[in-house]
This record gives structure tokens, sequence and C-alpha cells, in this order.
């Protein structure tokens, strides 16, 4: 159980929990549980949780891989 994202406190398990709970998509994620909205260093963290939790059959799942899965520009 590590700490994903330092800014809220928000550890993996509690985004695995929010996955498993219908989160699709890094904005549903970031409504649930709070990670990823502050400085964005553990976005690609959290959007690896997502491809790697997320039900093969969730709307917008292609092959495990999905573009609703949107990112912050660098």
């Amino acid at each position: 159980m590590a700490i994903v994202c330092h800014c809220e406190v928000v550890r993996d398990s509690t985004i695995i929990q929010s996955i498993l709970a219908g989160a699709i998509t890094l904005a549903e994620i970031q409504e649930s549980c709070g990670a990823a909205q502050q400085c964005g260093g553990c976005e690609l963290a959290v959007v690896a949780l997502l491809e790697q939790h997320r039900s093969p059959n969730a709307v917008g799942a292609a092959g495990g891989h999905s573009s609703s899965v949107a990112t912050r520009p660098v």
C-alpha cells in the first residue's frame, strides 16, 4: 500500500478501489479520490494503475488500452 499521490496523500489501494467501483478515465479517478489533481507528478502512475486494473469490458476499453485516458500535456 504505497502512496501514489503525495499532494493529496492517496494510496494505490484507494485508486484501485475507485477503478473497481467503475472509474474508467483519469478524470473519474481524480473526482472520486483526489489523486492527480495538483502537480501532476503522479499522473503516469495513476494511468498505469487504471490500465492495469480496469475491466476489459469497460466502455472505451480496446485491448486494455483506451484513448479515453487523457493526460496533461508535458
